[in-house]
This record gives structure tokens, C-alpha cells and sequence, in this order.
């Protein structure tokens, strides 16, 4: 169903920012389920999956892109096993925290699910807008597109969930290879050049998760910021080159190395990067997904 969606216009010199949470695959940690093995399900080529585990996941399935099989079909495979998981604590947050915006790299639907009980994964109840002639860019890039969930705590308020990446029911709107994410950074900067008029002086227009990302207050959780997300480290570049941006704030559990290093580098973008003091190495995940949902109530009541 399509509905033409009004623009939230804030004057952030006068009015609060939006408050937004971006949630990644960490927030819904299956035991069951690989990660990695969506990717050797998608490619299915002995070679790709001997290849080290250094080599981005984007260009790991480069080769299925030459392959005859369709890509839907592909990503039935990948996903055959995936199950729905809940978390309770992720939504108390939202519901405590007022967000009725979340942005995510999913491409599965178990915030809609968390949300809404009755959320259809099947039937395709996504919310559209943009201007006629972006509707059809949409179906590939979700630039102007967002699931509008009714929620099922007591306020009832409906709650915008953007899927950055794409999500399953539209299986276009995929991202996944290198071709697709370097395609995705074009549609992001088409975007922001054409809507220079939505960013007069403090006045902005949110009217895509382009301009959430650059100008509201985004507390980023579940999301290790890997190097191959290559589109969200351009938007990162180009928020910290925007003098009105807004706050964002990083959590990370410092696992290894790599991901202190990658701490520190966001760091460099004016974010606030967080790991709630756990130590080097540490994988106590519970724990620390609780202190993160503690430490957002507390910074937005501030």
C-alpha cells in the first residue's frame, strides 16, 4: 500500500532533534543461525566459500552476479533457515524512550515483529512515499520507503522503521555486493544534491533516512561498522563535513582488536564511541546490551 507521507520539519536552532535509534544484526543474535552462511548460501561456489574470512562479504558475491540463478531465488536459500527472534529489552527501550523512528541494516522484518504481533512478513503492508517519478527508483534503492508499524505498547503511537539495506519482501532492494553498495552511495548523493532546498539554514526536512542519519541525534547499537559498509562510511564522511549535523553516538563491545581500532577511527567523525567499560576481549554480550539500553534512556532524558 502506498501513502504519501508528510516531511517532519524541525528548526533545530528552536526544537529538539529527532531521536533515533540504529539498530543492527547484533541486537538479534541467533545462536542458530550464521551470518556467514547466508553469504555461502547466496554465492554456492566451493571457491568463494575457501576464501578467507578477510575478504569483504561484498565481493564474496560478485561471482553469483554472473550466475544464471535469479537473485530471489538466491536469497530464498540464504534465508530458508532464519528464524524470528524477539527482544524484549530492545523494545522496552523504544517504548521508554519515545523512539518512533529506527533505522536498520536488516533485511529481516523482527523489529515489525517485536512491534506488531500481527506484523504480515509476507504480505507486503510497506508504506511508500516520494515524489512519482522516485517511485520507481524505490524499488531498487528504499531512499524515500519505511515500514509504518503500529506499536503495541500503551501510547499506540506508529512507529517508522527504514530498512537501509533493503528487506526480503522486496528482494531488489537487497544490498549485498559491491556493485549494489557502490550503486546505493550514487542514489544517496543524488539524493542530498536534490534536496539542497531541505536544508536552509537551521530548518531541515527529514524526509528520507539520508537526512536521520545526517541531522538527528542517532544512537547506533548492534552494528559493528564493518569496513565493506563502505555506503555508511561515506554518509559518515559526509555528516561530519555538514555543519548542522547531529549527535551520534557508537556502542561497540571491544571483541578483538580490529573493532578498537575501528572504535577509534569512528571516533575521528565527532561520534562518541561507547563500550560501557567492558575491557579488551571481553564477550559478555547480555550484560552489555543491557548497560548500552540504560546508557540511551539516560542520555535522551538529559
Amino acid at each position: 500500500m502506498k501513502e504519501k507521507h508528510i516531511p517532519i520539519e524541525i528548526d533545530t536552532s528552536k526544537e529538539e532533534r529527532p531521536k533515533i535509534l540504529f539498530i543492527g544484526n547484533g541486537c538479534y543474535y541467533n545462536p542458530n543461525f550464521d551470518w556467514s552462511e547466508v553469504i555461502f548460501n547466496y554465492v554456492d561456489n566451493p571457491i568463494v566459500k575457501g576464501l578467507s574470512k578477510h575478504v569483504p562479504n561484498t565481493i564474496k558475491v560478485l561471482p553469483a552476479d554472473m550466475n544464471k540463478e535469479s537473485h530471489k531465488k538466491r536469497l530464498s536459500r540464504a534465508f530458508k533457515n532464519y528464524e524470528y527472534l524477539n527482544n524484549s529489552k530492545l523494545m522496552k527501550l523504544i517504548d521508554s524512550g519515545g523512539f518512533d523512528t529506527i533505522l536498520t541494516t536488516n533485511y529481516t522484518y523482527d523489529i515489525e515483529c517485536d512491534i506488531d504481533n500481527n506484523f504480515d512478513k509476507i504480505v507486503n503492508k510497506t508504506k511508500k512515499y516520494a515524489r512519482t517519478s522516485a517511485n520507481r527508483l524505490d524499488q531498487k534503492y528504499l531512499i524515500k520507503t519505511h515500514n509504518a508499524i503500529k506499536n503495541c505498547f500503551q501510547d499506540k503511537r506508529t512507529i517508522n522503521i527504514w530498512h537501509v539495506h533493503g528487506e526480503l519482501r522486496n528482494s531488489n532492494s537487497i544490498i549485498l555486493s559491491h556493485d549494489a553498495y557502490g550503486g546505493l552511495v550514487g542514489k544517496i548523493t543524488q539524493y542530498i544534491n536534490e534536496s539542497q532546498n531541505n536544508y536552509v539554514d537551521n530548518k531541515i526536512k527529514f524526509n528520507s533516512w539520508i537526512d536521520y542519519f545526517i541531522f538527528a541525534d542517532v544512537y547506533i547499537v548492534g552494528f559493528s561498522y564493518d569496513y565493506s559498509e563502505f555506503d555508511l562510511w561515506w554518509l559518515l564522511n559526509k555528516r561530519f563535513r555538514t555543519k548542522n549535523r547531529g549527535k551520534m553516538v557508537f556502542y561497540q563491545l571491544p571483541t578483538d582488536e580490529i573493532k578498537i581500532e575501528r572504535m577509534n577511527l569512528i571516533a575521528q567523525f565527532d561520534v562518541i564511541t561507547k563500550s560501557m567499560g567492558y575491557g579488551d576481549g571481553s564477550k559478555d554480550y547480555s550484560s552489555f546490551y543491557l548497560d548500552v539500553y540504560k546508557d540511551i534512556l539516560n542520555e535522551i532524558s538529559i
